[in-house]
């Protein structure tokens, strides 16, 4: 199956210093009793079986056989709508707003069909696979202890491994960088989401009336109540992922929650200008008041720096950071405080990062290319790096095309890498190897527009101009309105006259 798509991935969209945000954020939570504060002892001495590989996911309705007023009210909230509808979104956003996408692996915006095993998020997305635990309890296993570590549960979770539940969603950072063979399907809760991915943030000088979508924790992080309570407040804290409360209901909730740590008497406002607020005496009011989104049009968000003045700079996050151009490194491993990522994580994360912030370029340069002699053979940063020496080194194209030509030896399938190399090519004057390129590339993504530009323009200078007319007719059948196209097929009708 093919999902139509003309933005490009999360990584590319960063090439091209666009940020990729989904369209829907959510707040994420899990405290069991609404309006209670409940403390789950943390639980540190197990692992929970299911998180383990090869533990199947089940699917709500079987969850719903034995939990069905958990899966009554948490499918009324944003989480559990989140896909009820497809749409063409890349892979990344499938990942966050599906339950369980069906990507084809060494493609581009291409799925099985159907696309999706469980269409909106679910119970398992924060609760791991179900398969044993089902399998346990309806055989009445025993259960070993006080604890059901058959299915995890994110309260119970050490600090780290309960935030990386939340952010495997709710954290897009600036950079973010797969580790060698992982997909974004390959975590699960309970594990370090570092495993998987390590996410990033530019230092970059706060602005206290913009924030960015999908940087909840990130914000979190520079809050005093998250700095004075050691990591011990986090998305749950506050937050029941299986209800979504609107309203004067909301406010109150939210207030209580605030009076478990604070006290009446810590506002400095009086009562009569606290009950003068459009819901009285509401806190998020003003220490978490709505924003505008910086890298999304249109929208504002619920600024989760807790500020206690609302016109005050925060910290910014990470104190640790030996120098400013030292990036923030989110997943962390927390037992490891001087943890630094290993040379490749390092290196794609400077690549990323310095697409939106050009002051991190020399570093970045100077790490790719340490990156490149001393792992030849990862696909990734060879790409990476023949991408940057077409700009940085362009006088010698040919060192570009050896970097790009050892990507796709090592297994690269990226659109662009095809496409570049595919240029390089054509200057060399290679025109079959071009052409074979460019083709792989819109097999890789039928709907990679740069790619049938590139072979047009090939056939255009070759004097094939009936072929250059039928490849950009091809990009008109699913973007009509792409203006270089249509004013290449004139031009090349026009040449073809004369």
């Amino acid at each position: 199956m093919k999902l139509i798509q003309k933005l490009g991935s999360v990584r590319t969209m960063r090439w091209v210093q666009t940020i990729s945000a989904c369209l829907f954020t959510i707040v994420l939570a899990w405290l069991p009793m609404v309006g209670s504060r409940t403390v789950v002892p943390e639980q540190t001495t197990a692992e929970y079986r299911n998180a383990r590989v090869g533990v199947a996911y089940v699917g709500d309705e079987t969850c719903r056989e034995c939990h069905e007023p958990q899966y009554n009210d948490f499918k009324k909230t944003g989480m559990g709508r989140s896909l009820s509808i497809p749409g063409p979104r890349n892979w990344s956003e499938f990942s966050c707003h599906a339950g369980l996408s069906r990507p084809i692996l060494g493609t581009r915006n291409r799925y099985l069909v159907p696309p999706f095993r469980f269409l909106a998020v679910g119970c398992e997305r924060c609760h791991g696979p179900g398969e044993l635990h089902v399998r346990e309890r309806r055989e009445n296993a025993p259960l070993g202890g006080t604890i059901d570590f058959s299915i995890v549960n994110p309260a119970r979770l050490p600090r780290h491994l309960r935030d990386d539940v939340c952010k495997q969603c709710h954290l897009l950072g600036d950079a973010q960088v797969l580790r060698r063979s992982k997909t974004y399907l390959d975590f699960r809760p309970g594990t370090p989401l570092d495993n998987v991915v390590s996410i990033f943030s530019a230092p970059v000088t706060a602005n206290v009336d913009l924030i960015k979508a999908l940087s909840h924790p990130e914000q979190l992080e520079m809050s005093r109540c998250s700095i004075e309570s050691n990591g011990r407040l986090g998305c749950i804290t506050c937050h029941d992922p299986h209800v979504q409360l609107r309203g004067a209901e909301a406010a109150a909730y939210f207030r209580r929650k605030c009076l478990t740590c604070h006290t009446l008497e810590s506002c400095s406002f009086p009562a009569t200008r606290r009950q003068s607020t459009t819901l009285p005496d509401d806190c998020i009011q003003c220490h978490m008041p709505k924003r505008a989104v910086s890298n999304l049009g249109h929208s504002a968000l619920t600024d989760h720096r807790i500020l206690r003045i609302p016109s005050q700079s925060p910290q910014v996050a990470d104190v640790t950071r030996e120098s400013p151009d030292d990036l923030i490194y989110h997943t962390k491993p927390s037992r490891e405080p001087d943890a630094a990522p290993d040379l490749r994580t390092l290196a794609l994360a400077y690549y990323e990062v310095s697409q939106l912030y050009p002051t991190f370029r020399q570093k970045g340069f100077v790490l790719l290319e340490q990156a490149a002699r001393e792992l030849p053979d990862d696909a990734d940063i060879q790409a990476a790096y023949g991408l940057v020496l077409i700009l940085a080194r362009p006088q010698a194209p040919s060192e570009a095309s050896r970097a790009l030509q050892k990507a796709i030896d090592f297994g690269s399938r990226s659109v662009e890498v095809l496409t570049r190399l595919a240029r390089l090519r054509l200057r060399e004057g290679k025109t079959e190897s071009a052409i074979h390129l460019y083709n792989e590339a819109i097999e890789t993504d039928p709907y990679y527009t740069p790619a049938y530009l590139g072979l047009a323009y090939l056939y255009t200078v070759t004097e094939d101009r009936q072929d250059a007319i039928e490849t950009l007719e091809r990009v008109l059948k699913y973007e009509p309105g792409n203006e270089t196209a249509r004013k290449a097929i004139a031009d090349a009708k026009a040449g073809t006259k004369e």
